[in-house]
This record gives C-alpha cells, structure tokens and sequence, in this order.
C-alpha cells in the first residue's frame, strides 16, 4: 500500500519462468500500471518517494514511479524483509523469526 493510501503494490509474474514484476493499482480508477521488472519483496517507504526491492542478490531503490533504479547493496540476504526508518533515512533487513546458526543476522543500509 502507498504511503497516500492510493495504490496498492503487487508482484506479478512475468513472461520469464520464475520471474516477477512490481505492479501498482490505483485504488480509485482501478488502473493498473507495471513498475519495475524482475523485483521481489517490495517495501514502500513511509514518506511516499521510493520502493526498495530485491532484484536477485541486490538490494535495489527505485523512485514509486519505477524510474531511477540504484543498487543499494550487491550481496545482501534477500529472503529477508525490508523495514524502513519512520523518517524513510535506512531501511532494515530483518530476519525471519526463526534464529540462524543460534541468532539472528541484520543489516542495515
């Protein structure tokens, strides 16, 4: 969901055998609009500007227009969520609840 509360964001599979593309569905016309190619677990920020997103191993940063895509970290732990800060400054990579070799890994860019 937007942070305006006027989208909402869902992936979508691609024509490409275990891919997925990150959509966005106005809630009022029911437009529907591709945004970005190959994505997975997609996380708007609170302020409404970006959408951080894994493409493969990387952390990727696009605008929630889809456009100016930057790569953020090349190996990250993609099967984690993706938190932001309140203010939209870092984002969290949280674990899932099950503890990894005794605990529980976290990275923050």
């Amino acid at each position: 969901m937007s942070a305006d509360q006027r989208r909402i964001y869902y992936l979508r599979q691609s024509s490409r055998v275990g891919s997925y593309d990150l959509w966005q569905v106005d809630i009022e016309s029911l437009k529907k609009e591709q945004l970005i190619k190959s994505a997975s677990g997609p996380a708007p920020s609170p302020d409404g500007k970006s959408i951080a997103f894994y493409r493969g191993h990387a952390l990727m940063l696009a605008g929630v227009d889809g456009h100016n895509e930057r790569v953020l970290c090349e190996d990250c732990l993609t099967l984690f969520d993706l938190v932001w800060s309140p203010e939209s400054s870092q984002i969290l990579i949280v674990p899932p609840p099950v503890p990894i070799h005794g605990h529980h890994e976290t990275e923050t860019c």
